[in-house]
């Protein structure tokens, strides 16, 4: 991935978890925490379901939550790191729990 590239990725997500009221489709408030982070962080990249898009499919989930946690949190291969201001370590956890149960189902 190119840095400008890298840059643009990292800045959209910063700018979405910071404003999720201007990114359109964001689920409604009575959306579960982990579905409501993972549109406003992930589905940009890995489709609204999970299904992948521009960046690989994570349903179903077949990494435990260390493991997601090292990846979001220190990028991996064109994914850029996300940083706890971006998305807290609670909203990781809703993440996995929600992509968990989405793959139990």
């Amino acid at each position: 991935m190119s840095m400008q590239r890298w840059r643009w990725s990292l800045l959209m997500v910063v700018f979405t978890a910071s404003s999720p009221e201007l990114v359109s489709g964001s689920p409604s408030e009575e959306a579960p925490a982990g579905e409501a982070a993972f549109a406003r962080v992930c589905a940009a990249c890995h489709g609204a379901n999970g299904e992948g898009d521009q960046a690989p499919p994570i349903v179903p989930l077949v990494y435990m939550e260390d493991q997601v946690a090292v990846v979001v949190r220190g990028g991996q291969g064109e994914m850029p790191p996300i940083p706890k201001a971006a998305l807290s370590d609670a909203e990781l956890t809703a993440i996995v729990a929600y992509l968990s149960k989405r793959t139990n189902e």
